[in-house]
């Protein structure tokens, strides 16, 4: 089977030039040949089409072999180029393969021509397949870069703690207008210091797990020194030179808003029905049974026996309105911002041991002031959402509820002694009342742990990552 080839001939001698094309074609090759003899032949023919390869004497009257090489390396074509050649020294070839000829071989040794043409044939298309392969991967590589830089996301690449890179949303978030604003800074000059341990925490097991993290909240410090909150979600990846982590964020502060704006409408409307409840229900009981007592009391001066009837309807009534009063108190904390959190806890328990027929306990070492209203009524609420998730799904005996200052946090603990978690709990999603009270803790800074407790139950501990917020807010 025959194989086509194109070959430029750079010879003046046709004898030799047919030599040439009848030792390829005795080793089944069909030579496309063109041959040339001066540089202006050479130039026209090198334009005119691509060839397979170049076959040059070493000396011409009017042109040579290393001329020829010089017009191919200056077109930047990747040809492979042989010297077939008559007699010359040693420091003639050795001076020709150091230009940049691919092999030369002397006309009385033709049959080496066509080993070094397939063998040059076979680095050329290397050579191409090699070229094709940066090129795409160039490609890949800019794609990728671009990708990232237009990406709405704030995305950053670290390596041992330190920016390597950061696309324009990145630079947006941390309030810089040059890459050098960023790129070399340590990551945690962009955190407050409490979010440190929880990164140092997050980059080692990324590191050595080689996993993603699960998606996170956190603040990031600008270089303007505000505060912003941000939603991340990071991985790791082999990079040049070990393992780097890219991270990519989100501002949440809109969402924020949006859930600090629900969380008080909702908080509205609870202390409106409250008050209703209060005011309208409540009201309307107690008159009732003041009206039944005294019906009681005129069936009891007739020695009737419908007297007993009406004591059990007045029994009823009692228990409607501590349970109406529960509710109302439940619904808006009156006496959260006169009495204090604590006293509002005290009487949340009361409330629930005498609607639930449970016991609920509140245990205060010292005294913890939280005179922020807000702060206290979000910690309120968490408890107020922990004990009904336990009386609803737990069924416990008893529920303490605990309120304690720690040497740099305040901690607020709600453990019941219930049926706890499943021993094969199914995934699902976290239920409203858990998000409501993720929810809260986040707003306040604070953390939220929900577990088993440790002699069954469960246990919800929020903890106030800056107790000083207590006082300031």
């Amino acid at each position: 089977m025959s194989k086509d080839v194109r070959v430029l001939l750079v010879e003046d001698s046709k004898a030799d030039a047919f030599l040439v094309v009848s030792e390829l074609r005795d080793h089944g090759y069909t030579p496309r040949c063109t041959r040339v003899q001066d540089k202006a032949g050479f130039t026209k023919a090198l334009a005119a089409q691509p060839w397979d390869v170049v076959i040059a004497e070493y000396s011409l009257p009017k042109f040579s072999a290393t001329a020829a090489l010089t017009l191919l390396q200056n077109a930047g074509t990747d040809v492979p180029f042989i010297v077939v050649s008559g007699p010359v020294g040693e420091e003639t070839a050795v001076a020709a393969m150091k230009a940049g000829a691919h092999d030369y071989i002397m006309k009385d040794h033709l049959a080496r021509l066509v080993p070094a043409l397939e063998r040059e044939l076979r680095d050329a298309a290397m050579r191409r397949e090699r070229k094709r392969a940066e090129a795409a991967l160039r490609g890949s590589e800019e794609r990728y870069r671009r990708l990232l830089e237009d990406s709405p996301g704030a995305i950053f690449i670290s390596r041992n703690n330190r920016f390597v890179f950061a696309n324009r949303a990145g630079l947006w978030l941390f309030g810089a207008t040059r890459a050098q604003q960023v790129i070399g800074k340590s990551v945690f000059d962009f955190a407050p210091p409490e979010c440190h341990d929880a990164m140092r925490r997050r980059s080692r097991q990324m590191l050595e797990l080689g996993r993603p993290a699960p998606i996170f909240e956190e603040k990031v410090i600008r270089l303007d020194g505000t505060v912003r909150d941000v939603e991340g979600a990071a991985c790791p990846f082999p990079d040049q030179g070990g393992i780097s982590i890219q991270v990519v964020m989100h501002d949440i502060a809109q969402s924020k808003l949006l859930e600090r704006g629900i969380l008080n409408a909702v908080e509205q409307e609870q202390k409106r029905m409250g008050r209703d409840l209060h005011d309208g229900l409540c009201q309307l009981l107690t008159a009732t049974k003041f009206k039944m007592t005294l019906l009681e009391q005129k069936l009891a001066r007739k020695s009737l026996v419908e007297a007993s009837e009406a004591r059990a309807l007045e029994t009823e009534i009692n228990l409607a309105i501590v349970q109406a009063h529960g509710l109302a108190q439940g619904l808006n904390p009156v006496k959260l911002v006169a009495r204090g959190l604590m006293s509002a806890l005290e009487e949340l328990a009361a409330s629930v041991a005498a609607a639930f027929q449970v016991r609920c306990v509140c245990k205060f070492p010292k005294p913890v002031p939280v005179r922020d209203h807000t702060m206290a009524n979000h910690l309120y609420r968490i408890t107020q959402e922990a004990v009904q998730n336990a009386v609803k799904h737990g069924k416990p005996k008893t529920i303490r509820i605990a309120l304690k200052e720690l040497a740099r946090s305040v901690e607020l603990r709600v453990e019941d002694d219930g049926v706890g978690f499943p021993r094969r709990p199914r995934r699902r999603k976290a239920g409203m009342g858990v998000q409501n009270m993720q929810a809260r803790a986040g707003l306040i800074g604070a953390s939220l742990d929900i577990r088993p407790g440790k002699q069954g139950g469960t246990r919800v501990t929020c903890r106030l990552r800056s107790p000083a917020q207590s006082t300031r807010r």
